[in-house]
């Protein structure tokens, strides 16, 4: 699915401001989230036959969420909450994110 990794390189830099002193408050994650999951659902759109790529879509997310997001300390959030609770959670989000996006645009 290179032209969603293609899309999301753009969020990349996004997330590299963000980032770039090493720390993402929560609003940012749940913004650069939200970034995601708009890229994801432009190239889910533009998809000739969707369903055969809802797999491939949801693992690029969040391989794209790994390398971006986990490794950022998020400050006020307590280290134990933001590695067992935070951000595993958005992690998870990515599924029902892009099924709710299929289900809207009629994933074939």
């Amino acid at each position: 699915m290179s032209e969603l990794m293609d899309r999301l390189e753009d969020v990349g830099e996004l997330a590299n401001k963000i980032g770039a002193d090493g720390k993402i408050t929560l609003p940012e994650a749940f913004s650069f989230f939200g970034e995601v999951i708009e890229a994801a659902a432009e190239i889910v759109h533009a998809m000739e036959s969707r369903q055969d790529h809802f797999e491939e879509v949801v693992k690029d997310c969040q391989t794209f969420f790994d390398r971006h997001v986990v490794p950022l300390d998020m400050p006020h959030v307590p280290d134990w909450l933001e590695r067992r609770v935070v951000k595993p959670f958005l992690r998870r989000s990515f599924r029902p994110a892009i099924e709710a996006i299929y289900d809207a645009i009629g994933g074939d």
